[in-house]
């Protein structure tokens, strides 16, 4: 088998030397000596540190556990003032929500809520008709394919009164 030229040696290139080839005298190549950057006084300061970080820590927890009994002690006097239950208050103290808000309904659903509260209306819960039960009776009910725009609008409202009052 003959040698392929990326094998073969180059005449200009320099001979490959080893660390031992260099160094003929030295048995061992000697190992790297790294200084030890964790010396006494870095330990020392880096205790000090961690300590007034706990300390820092604590005196922060407090400050907010000292503003949060203020907090309800200010909710406690405004709901005995007014007579109103506390969590009201609270609920009013909280800008925002974890909810999203709910979109408007469609009119596909507000015939489908109209209807299920004609059909339901007195029957216990394992009773009810089902959802596509009552999608087929809609769809059979003439009186409801072709409504105006009052009529649109009266059961919109009591689906957002139904929300509002189950929400």
């Amino acid at each position: 088998m003959m040698p392929t030229s990326s094998l073969l040696p180059v005449a200009d290139a320099e001979p490959i030397t080893s660390w031992a080839s260099c160094n003929p005298s030295l048995s061992t190549q000697p190992s790297c000596v790294r200084s030890s950057n964790n010396t006494d006084t870095s330990r020392k300061t880096g205790s000090h540190k961690n300590k007034n970080t706990k300390a820092n820590l604590e005196i922060i927890q407090g400050e907010i556990n000292a503003y949060l009994t203020e907090q309800t002690n200010f909710i406690d006097k405004l709901a005995n003032k007014y007579t109103v239950d506390a969590r009201l208050i609270k609920k009013k103290l909280v800008h925002s929500s974890n909810y999203k808000s709910t979109r408007a309904p469609s009119i596909q659903n507000v015939i489908i809520h109209h209807k299920t509260m004609e059909v339901n209306k007195g029957h216990a819960p394992g009773d009810r008709l089902k959802l596509r039960e009552i999608q087929k009776l809609v769809d059979e009910d003439q009186s409801l394919r072709y409504l105006s725009k009052e009529q649109k609008g009266e059961l919109i409202k009591t689906l957002e009164d139904h929300r509002a009052l189950h929400s």
